[in-house]
């Protein structure tokens, strides 16, 4: 066993350690323990350190055994402090004796070996089967894990009579087969073909030259306006075969084990926050913590939305100084060896709500945290909100913040043609920066609640005729407005055969949605990957090839959704617009008031 255990290096005895750790914290059984057993290991052994640290950081009543005699006496564990080294040079706790056996709740104990059946080789003395042996007398079963790297996994091992197994053996993750890694790097390609092809029409990165090297460790800091369609825009700005890992509400892990399990697959992790889960919920988050640390420390980035939910727009949340207590949690955990970094991102859409949108992501210059390491061991608190004011002022002076006051009127003003690069063709990280300097002219206008007042009513105008401001701005002839009518006429029996199975998967998830707008987006793009058009593509199949024998066409069409999607969408687009043209010519007497007052507006403004 010494043999196979020195074919780990120190760092993959870590790695392995701690994936090993997160898998028990993940567990019900240890989640709601308030008493656990524990033991301090030695060197060879599953490291338990941080594990022991983490469960009083949620407030368990920690045990760890002392040797006395021939027998173990359990001592309660109240700091590092109060460790001293006892018998076989094991660090044993000085606080006081524990005998109310029947009010631990979970007992993790050490073994050379293990079965995964939970037979268990230890190290000849017979004091944990003495241990073991009073625990199960108990009236109510004490649950027991035996932790084991890969290679204490034995197919079978020497017992005795009185040996006593462990209920669970808890050994690392094993290294995915190649047939895994193939259906992961299948379906991630899947989820951005319809992702970058279908739900956005462009895709523009600025910054990509500041981010890290794919062997460092950093966390990605970004603002939350589009629920999870962030995160996975993010993704898809990086390279398909890194592993990218992103914090998300912890609710949604609680909806069934299998989505639970696919949620994990695709490397989310839990978030507790006070707002969703209460004060309790948040003790778990020293297992995300961990998490966090595990990945990072594997050279996975992993993505943090600081403002502790989704915002309703163009503006920025104050930020919570989790992600930067995350980082120098990982620091920590290497003992402050390793730089972690913070890298500021900003998202920014040209419509939150359409799909064949543009989408920008912006990356800022990485925070290094080695040269703030020393400080922060003596001032953590106010170096994590220094830090954390640093990260929000950056993000901040890279996305459009309109803030929230005013909000509607403030966004109807910028997308309307009264800004003069609404009717301009432009990129969108061109867009962005004329938007800003529009949006600020109006925020710091003398007269700048007489323009939000006139731009609001204006807004109520055009909503009562059903159009918007570019629809009078352009003020298309009527006979163009025939000639598109007649095209889109002569092109509606393509169109209604295009929109199989988009229209669905464009209208059946928003009828999920109650009051939160700005999910629309994330239900239409997720619950279609996921769910949507992988089942219409078997009922696709399993019609024509039933019904006709069709299977080739049934498959050509299939291959063809991405096209077809395409093109009903752009007909929608231009259906809507001549809708819009049709009711400007309708309303003539209301067009002269709404023209009147975009005139005194625009003046105002200029």
């Amino acid at each position: 066993m010494k043999r196979r255990k020195a074919q780990y290096s120190s760092e993959q005895r870590q790695q392995l350690s701690t994936d090993i750790i997160l898998q028990l914290m993940a567990l019900p059984q240890w989640l709601e323990a308030k008493t656990v057993l524990l033991y301090h290991s030695l060197p060879d052994e599953v490291c338990t350190h941080a594990l022991i640290d983490s469960a009083l950081q949620q407030h368990k009543r920690v045990l760890l055994p002392v040797v006395v005699g021939e027998e173990l006496e359990l001592h309660q564990y109240t700091d590092h402090g109060a460790l001293q080294e006892g018998a076989f040079h094991i660090l044993e706790p000085q606080g006081p004796t524990f005998t109310d056996y029947a009010a631990i709740d979970l007992a993790v104990i050490p073994g050379v070996a293990f079965t995964t059946d939970g037979k268990r080789l230890g190290r000849g003395k017979g004091y944990y089967d003495r241990l073991l042996t009073t625990l199960n007398a108990l009236p109510h079963p004490i649950p027991t894990f035996g932790l084991a790297w890969p290679c204490q996994m034995l197919t079978q091992i020497p017992t005795e009579p009185h040996d006593i197994d462990v209920q669970q053996v808890i050994t690392a993750t094993p290294e995915p087969s190649r047939l895994a890694r193939w259906w992961y790097h299948t379906y991630k390609r899947y989820i951005a073909l319809i992702n970058n092809h279908l739900a956005l029409r462009h895709r523009y990165t600025v910054g990509a030259e500041n981010l890290p090297g794919e062997n460092d460790s950093y966390i990605i800091v970004a603002n939350h306006q589009n629920t999870a369609n962030d995160p996975l825009n993010i993704i898809f700005g990086l390279p398909l075969h890194w592993h990218i890992h992103a914090l998300a509400r912890a609710n949604v892990f609680s909806v069934h084990p299998l989505i639970t399990r696919f949620l994990r697959w695709i490397g989310l992790i839990p978030a507790y926050r006070i707002g969703w889960e209460g004060g309790g919920g948040l003790q778990h988050n020293f297992q995300t913590f961990d998490a966090v640390a595990y990945h990072l420390n594997n050279a996975e980035p992993v993505i943090i939305f600081p403002e502790a939910g989704h915002t309703q727009g163009h503006y920025l949340d104050p930020f919570t100084t989790g992600a930067v207590r995350m980082a120098f949690h990982t620091a920590g955990r290497q003992g402050f060896q390793r730089d972690i970094k913070i890298v500021p991102t900003a998202h920014h859409y040209s419509d939150y709500f359409d799909m064949r949108a543009d989408f920008l992501w912006m990356v800022g210059k990485p925070i290094s945290l080695q040269p703030y390491y020393a400080q922060f061991q003596q001032h953590p608190n106010s170096v994590m909100r220094d830090i954390t004011r640093q990260l929000r002022a950056t993000i901040q002076d890279m996305m459009l913040d309109e803030g929230k006051e005013d909000y509607a009127a403030k966004d109807f003003l910028r997308r309307s043609a009264i800004n003069p690069a609404t009717l301009q063709a432009m990129p969108l990280p061109d867009r962005l920066q004329a938007d800003k300097q529009f949006v600020q002219r109006i925020i710091s206008h003398p007269r700048r609640d007489d323009i939000l007042a006139e731009a609001n009513a204006l807004r109520q105008m055009l909503n009562d005729i059903g159009i918007d401001d570019t629809t009078v701005a352009l003020a298309r002839h009527p006979l163009r407005v025939g000639l598109r009518s007649l095209i889109l006429l002569l092109l509606l029996p393509l169109w209604i055969v295009c929109l199989w199975p988009h229209v669905l998967c464009y209208t059946l998830p928003t009828l999920l949605l109650h009051t939160d707008k700005m999910f629309t987006n994330s239900y239409r793009v997720i619950l279609s990957i996921v769910v949507l058009y992988p089942l219409f593509a078997i009922l696709t199949f399993a019609t024509l090839t039933l019904a006709w024998g069709a299977w080739w066409q049934a498959l050509l069409w299939i291959a063809l959704w991405v096209p077809t999607g395409q093109f009903a969408w752009t007909y929608f687009t231009h259906l809507r617009q001549t809708i819009r043209d049709v009711r400007r010519l309708m309303h003539p007497d209301v067009v002269a008031r709404i023209r009147q007052a975009r005139h005194h507006l625009t003046s105002l403004i200029t």
